[in-house]
């Protein structure tokens, strides 16, 4: 069980540092971000010196879209498995119930019917 629970730690603590990895490496791309994210930030906080509070973290928003906008490009997951409960068309194809589904989380972020933007 000691493996099992190692497993879950670095599974755990490495999809996290992969997250602020792929953050970090985005908003150093974009200074416009970047500068955007500090102004709120500033505005937010007042006195820089002090600790943050939930409140603060909870009224930045465009930091939070920021966040959200990073883990949309580069999520940590790649993909995931479903199964089919019914039997589904999909334009001309049909999953019969039962099926086991593949969804690429990247493919479906970046899909321009799904996210127009991206």
């Amino acid at each position: 069980w000691i493996d099992e629970i190692i497993t879950m730690i670095a599974g755990a603590s490495d999809t996290v540092v992969s997250a602020l990895s792929f953050l970090l490496l985005t908003i150093g791309h974009h200074p416009e971000v970047q500068e955007r994210m500090f102004m709120e930030i500033q505005e937010v906080m007042g006195d820089l010196d002090r600790d943050v509070t939930a409140a603060d973290v909870k009224a930045m928003k465009y930091l939070d879209q920021v966040i959200l906008e990073s883990l949309r490009l580069h999520g940590t997951s790649f993909l995931i498995m479903r199964r089919a409960t019914n039997d589904t068309k999909i334009d001309s194809c049909t999953l019969p119930a039962g099926s086991r589904v593949m969804i690429m989380l990247h493919a479906l972020g970046s899909n321009k019917k799904t996210v127009p933007k991206s």
